[in-house]
């Protein structure tokens, strides 16, 4: 088209969803969408018909299956250390946690001992 978008013909992903999963957010409409086009059996012609590279979506299959096998791994290796008698599956450690997440837990552990103390 004139605006450098390239020609995109047919309906847009958001066609895909739902008025709520819209509303949900652009990765809700990114996740319908590819799994719409899966569904469809990875096929070129749902790329042109929802106005898609066909390159950009077999890009997405290509890092969603690393990001699987990456899954996997880590299952495996919880499993394997569970049955040591280390980590259990699905168990956090603590280290495993982002900084900040650790962070708003011990405040909130603060917190809770403090009320105990009070009611004391």
């Amino acid at each position: 088209g004139e605006d450098g978008d390239g020609d995109r013909r047919g309906a847009p992903p958001e066609s895909l969803c739902s008025e709520h999963e819209r509303r949900m957010g652009d990765h809700v409409v990114l996740m319908r969408t590819y799994q719409a086009w899966a569904r469809g059996g990875h096929r070129r012609d749902f790329c042109e018909r929802h106005g898609l590279s066909d390159r950009g979506m077999e890009f997405a299959r290509d890092v969603r299956k690393q990001l699987l096998g990456v899954f996997r791994e880590m299952e495996r290796r919880a499993t394997k250390e569970g049955d040591k008698g280390g980590v259990k599956h699905g168990a956090r450690r603590e280290e495993d946690e982002p900084r900040g997440d650790k962070r708003k837990r011990d405040r909130s552990r603060s917190r809770d001992r403090g009320r105990d103390r009070s009611r004391s």
